[in-house]
């Protein structure tokens, strides 16, 4: 069921953070409106 919430999967080895949250290789995480990305 396609609801049109994005998710983005981390697959290298260095956290990605969405809102400051660290997202650990091999996990995801539902992006919000607006939410901020780093990669780094």
């Amino acid at each position: 069921k396609n609801n049109g919430d994005f998710f983005i999967a981390n697959e290298g080895r260095r956290p990605i953070y969405i809102d400051g949250r660290p997202v650990l290789g091999g996990n995801k995480w539902k992006l919000n409106n607006n939410s901020v990305v780093e990669v780094g």
